[in-house]
């Protein structure tokens, strides 16, 4: 998935995907499952506390964190060119 995170105005999650179903003995697919529930987890987070608040500032720093943690996890890659 390629997203430009350039747009100004705010972004909505769609959906978030909870992994709950897999075989008792796939270890690393449980990891994988963990890190990518923990990671919703966040960005929902920080979903709802950029769309309740009216701080200019507050949403504009919330707006960079969330596309720095997006890059770190990889979910958005980034071009240097459009």
């Amino acid at each position: 998935m390629n997203t430009i995170l350039n747009s100004s105005l705010p972004t909505l999650i769609d959906e978030i995907v909870v992994v709950d179903t897999l075989p008792p003995n796939a270890v690393a697919q449980r990891r994988a499952a963990n890190s990518i529930n923990e990671a919703n987890k966040k960005l929902a987070e920080s979903q709802r506390t950029y769309n309740t608040t009216t701080d200019l500032e507050y949403t504009r720093k919330s707006a960079e964190k969330k596309a720095k943690f997006l890059q770190e996890q990889q979910i958005v890659e980034r071009y240097n060119s459009p």
